[in-house]
């Protein structure tokens, strides 16, 4: 990573500089002694010692500016290091927010905008968690849309996508918070009802069907009549998705 690699270089040149001044101040040192040793005149150990003096003063400026450097080019690291840091977070924020728009994208119908097959099977497996944990009422209500395939055939599919629109934005509004309701496929939708018996539920979805039957489909000026069979039930026992999907099913296709 840029920064990263730069401070990891300062840091061995570091150690090398602070290695190699040792040992010059070492040698410098000894040939102080040296000299002090050899001098036959005080005014000749005077001059050795000011002769060394004056190279430990270069040494240590020397020093002191590839210190000055170093810690001019570690800062420069830093803030290099730092901004691709702040570079990274916010293309990890951009990332997360476009996974969660692709997953939510990936569990919505495109025509309806409710919830599609995928969102409902995430959604059943939550509250199948929750209702072998806490017992408490769980019902499912399947719907669709009586003799759809007519109004296809009669009308055509743009037509169709109308009166699925149509109904799906009507159910929506009559659903509560804690229901959740998806196009589970073509025609056919569910509605799954988190601490609701079967009795309730029932109750809920008659209103829904005739809210569905009230509704006022025109084409090219003439009445079309819409609609729904509901099928209801509650989970109990050892109920499964598929088994309480079965029989919410089966008791819709009686109601047709």
């Amino acid at each position: 990573m840029e920064g990263l690699e730069d401070t990891s270089q300062l840091q061995r040149e570091s150690a090398a500089s602070a290695q190699r001044f040792h040992g010059e101040m070492s040698a410098h040192f000894d040939a102080i002694e040296a000299g002090v040793k050899g001098a036959e005149s005080l005014e000749e150990h005077k001059r050795s010692i000011l002769r060394q003096m004056q190279t430990l003063r270069e040494r240590l400026d020397r020093q002191h500016n590839e210190d000055a450097q170093r810690s001019s080019r570690a800062e420069t690291a830093l803030k290099k290091l730092v901004g691709r840091m702040v570079t990274m977070e916010k293309e990890s924020g951009k990332l997360r927010e476009a996974l969660i728009k692709a997953r939510e994208a990936a569990h919505r119908d495109p025509l309806t905008g409710l919830h599609n097959r995928l969102g409902y099977e995430e959604f059943l497996i939550q509250e199948l968690r929750r209702w072998k944990r806490y017992q408490t009422p769980l019902s499912l209500v399947v719907l669709d849309i009586d003799y759809f395939k007519r109004v296809n055939d009669s009308y055509g599919h743009k037509a169709g996508d109308k009166v699925l629109t149509a109904i799906a934005n009507r159910l929506r509004k009559l659903t509560r918070e804690p229901d959740f309701l998806a196009r589970y496929g073509g025609e056919e939708f569910v509605l799954m009802m988190p601490e609701t018996d079967r009795q309730a539920a029932y109750t809920v979805a008659e209103k829904l069907r005739e809210a569905v039957a009230e509704m006022g489909f025109t084409y090219r000026g003439e009445p079309v009549k819409i609609t729904m069979s509901i099928g209801v039930t509650e989970f109990t026992g050892t109920d499964t998705g598929d088994t309480a999907f079965q029989r919410a099913d089966q008791a819709m296709y009686q109601a047709k």
